[in-house]
């Protein structure tokens, strides 16, 4: 069926990923009496390790880098992504770790999405991260 879909896949998505945020419940709020900005990373190249992080702690903060952790080592064309021990890096130096599943599949192709997401956080506990990440970001 999904196939069917034509050019109206990625439609498909941004509906899917709003809905679940509507089912999703409560929202999360924070109180501040100073603007926040957040900086987040997906996918997590080599360069959000060695120079984004570097860039942001220089200046004294910190960013949420969301890991899927089928890709981690993965050598693409253009980069490569994070390994495990690039991760664990990051964590030590302060940054936060992110959910952004196992399989980095669309989350409409994923008939398993909890099994998927057990085993992602299997991953982030088995390079440091515990407790489990508390924050999740949807692939795509």
């Amino acid at each position: 069926m999904l196939e069917k879909l034509g050019g109206f896949g990625p439609l498909v998505d941004r509906l899917a990923n709003r809905a679940i945020w509507k089912l999703a419940g409560a929202r999360r709020e924070l109180e501040t009496k100073v603007p926040l900005v957040s900086f987040t990373f997906d996918d997590v190249p080599d360069s959000a390790l060695g120079a984004g992080a570097a860039i942001l702690e220089k200046y004294g903060v910190r960013g949420t880098f969301y890991i899927a952790g089928g890709l981690a080592g993965q050598v693409e064309p253009d980069r490569s992504l994070i390994t495990p021990e690039g991760c664990s890096e990051l964590l030590a130096r302060g940054h936060e770790i992110g959910c952004h599943t196992f399989a980095h599949r669309r989350l409409r192709e994923i008939a398993g999405l909890g099994a998927d997401l057990d085993r992602n956080a299997e991953y982030l506990k088995h390079v440091g991260v515990s407790p489990a990440a508390s924050n999740f970001a949807f692939p795509y």
